[in-house]
C-alpha cells in the first residue's frame, strides 16, 4: 500500500471518529482529501465537499475542536501547564535542571496520551514525531532528540531495528494496553490490515526491553542465547517489515560480530526451518551459489567476499538467505 493511501485511510478514520456519514467519508477520498488539507479548508471547499446543511455543521464543529485540540498539542509548555503530571514535569525540571526516567515516562504518557485524545486509531508518523522531539528538547535542553524519536534508517526514515524513541515505546505500550481493555477491538478489518503491514508492534514491553538489551550488549553469551531465543518472532517480524540489509542488520545487533555469532543466525534458520538443518551443512556449497546468484546489493557481496573465517562466512550466508526467503 503507498503512502498515499495509507494518508487516505488515516483521514477516513478521522471522520468515522467523529461520526461523519460514509457518504461524506468517500467524497473526501474521491478528492484526494489528506489529514494535512484540514487546515487549508476554506468554506467554499467545504460546501463543495459537504452539502448537506447538517452534516456540513457538524463536520464544522469537528473541524475546529480539531484545530483548538491541534493548536494545543503544539504548544507543549500549555499541555504540560494543563495537567497536574505535566505540573509535576516542569517543576521537576525547575528544581534538578533535568529529567531523570521516571520523569520521563510521566512526559511520554502525557505527550501520547494528548495525540490520541481526539482519535485513538491515530498513526505516529515519523516527521510528528521529529516534531514532539524537538518541542522537548526545546522545552527541556538537557534532553537529546535521539532519546525521545529513536535512531531511524532508510530513506523512508522508517523506525527500524536501530532503535525506538520514548515516544514510540510509549504510543505502543498504551494501544497494547487499549487493546486489552477491547477499545480498539472494535477497529475495522481494513485498518487491521493496514496496521499489520504498517506497524509491527512489540508483543509486549518484555519484547522491547530485550531487544533493546541485544542491541546494546554482546555478553554474556549466555543471557544473549537466551534472550536472542526468546525474541525469534519479533526480531523476524521487524526484518520482514523494514527489509533491513545485511550490513545494517549486522551492526544493530553486535553479538552477530562474534566469534560464535553465527550460532544465533543458527537459531533463527532452526526456528524457521526445523526440518532442515542437517541439510544446511551438508549442501552448503548449493547454498552458496544459490545466494549469490541472488544477491543484488554490493554492499551485500561485499559482507561475503570480506568473510574471511568460516563462522563469520556462514553469518553472512545464513542472514542472507533467510533475507532472500522473505523478499524473494
Amino acid at each position: 500500500m503507498s503512502n498515499t493511501d495509507d494518508r487516505n485511510d488515516e483521514m477516513s478514520d478521522l471522520l468515522r471518529a467523529w461520526g461523519v456519514s460514509q457518504t461524506v467519508i468517500d467524497t473526501f477520498k474521491e478528492n484526494g482529501m489528506q489529514i494535512r488539507h484540514l487546515n487549508k479548508l476554506t468554506e467554499f471547499t467545504i460546501d463543495k465537499l459537504i452539502p448537506r446543511a447538517g452534516d456540513r455543521l457538524d463536520f464544522m464543529e469537528h473541524l475546529q475542536q480539531y484545530k483548538d485540540r491541534l493548536q494545543s498539542q503544539n504548544d507543549l509548555s500549555a499541555l504540560l501547564q494543563a495537567t497536574t503530571s505535566g505540573q509535576m514535569v516542569l517543576g521537576h525540571f525547575t528544581t534538578y535542571g533535568s529529567l531523570n526516567n521516571n520523569i520521563r515516562k510521566v512526559l511520554a504518557n502525557d505527550i501520547i496520551n494528548n495525540e490520541l485524545s481526539s482519535n485513538i486509531h491515530a498513526r505516529m508518523p515519523s516527521e510528528r514525531i521529529d516534531f514532539l522531539a524537538k518541542e522537548i528538547v526545546k522545552l527541556f535542553p538537557s534532553e537529546t532528540e535521539v532519546m525521545w524519536k529513536g535512531a531511524y534508517g532508510g530513506k523512508s526514515r522508517r523506525e527500524t531495528s536501530v532503535g525506538r524513541g520514548l515516544l514510540l515505546q510509549t504510543y505502543y505500550s498504551i494501544r497494547r494496553k487499549l487493546r486489552k481493555c477491547g477499545v480498539l477491538a472494535k477497529e475495522s478489518s481494513a485498518c487491521a490490515s493496514r496496521e499489520s503491514v504498517s506497524d509491527v508492534e512489540p508483543d509486549d514491553d518484555t519484547d522491547a526491553d530485550n531487544i533493546q538489551w541485544l542491541k546494546n550488549n554482546s555478553k554474556p553469551w549466555k543471557k544473549v542465547l537466551e534472550l536472542w531465543e526468546k525474541t525469534n518472532n519479533m526480531r523476524l517480524r521487524f526484518l520482514k517489515k523494514d527489509a533491513i540489509a545485511v550490513h545494517d542488520y549486522m551492526d544493530s545487533y553486535p553479538a552477530l560480530k562474534h566469534a560464535n555469532g553465527y550460532l544465533l543466525l543458527e537459531q533463527d534458520f532452526n526456528q524457521m526451518y526445523s526440518n532442515a538443518t542437517l541439510k544446511l551443512y551438508a549442501e552448503f556449497s548449493v547454498l552458496e551459489a544459490f545466494i549469490i546468484k541472488n544477491l543484488t546489493s554490493e554492499k551485500e557481496k561485499l559482507s561475503i567476499e570480506n568473510s574471511f573465517s568460516p563462522g563469520k562466512k556462514i553469518i553472512s550466508f545464513l542472514y542472507i538467505y533467510i533475507y532472500i526467503n522473505f523478499f524473494h
